[in-house]
């Protein structure tokens, strides 16, 4: 289990699960879910909110090394109520995510450690748009 505070696009949090589905070689194999949720500077006609589920796959470093790189890859959803400079309009959008970050123990149960994901998406519904946007977070992931 994961939590994490976002800086970018804005303030905010997210939380997110694992479940390790397999090794590459040293490296281990999860499937993630993630909720994002953030409060954008811009109120856009129905508010400030932007909402967004992650779910794909998480390829992370071996634990015993001191810092472990992680990159991420799968699909995501985003609801965007406020306005934006990297997306057209508010609205619903769906895409793919790529993402990568460090971590590293401070405990045997707790690491900790930046992450930047980039996520290239398409305006869903009677609205035509599309753009690619970047969170930038730190996470804290409890190892259970």
């Amino acid at each position: 289990m994961s939590v994490a505070a976002s800086a970018f696009p804005s303030v905010g949090a997210s939380l997110g699960f694992a479940q390790r589905v397999g090794k590459v070689h040293d490296w281990r194999v999860d499937a993630e879910v993630a909720l994002v949720h953030q409060e954008l500077s811009d109120e856009g006609p129905r508010g400030d909110n932007w909402d967004q589920i992650f779910g794909g796959l998480r390829f992370s470093g071996p634990r015993d090394a001191r810092v472990q790189p992680a990159l991420r890859t799968g699909i995501t959803w985003l609801r965007v109520e406020g306005e934006t400079s990297f997306l057209d309009d508010p609205g619903d959008y769906g895409g793919i995510y790529l993402g990568g970050g460090l971590g590293w123990s401070v405990s045997p149960s707790l690491s900790t450690g930046p992450e930047l994901t980039l996520s290239a998406l398409d305006s869903e519904g009677n609205h035509s748009g599309s753009g690619v946007t970047a969170e930038l977070a730190w996470r804290l992931v409890w190892h259970l």
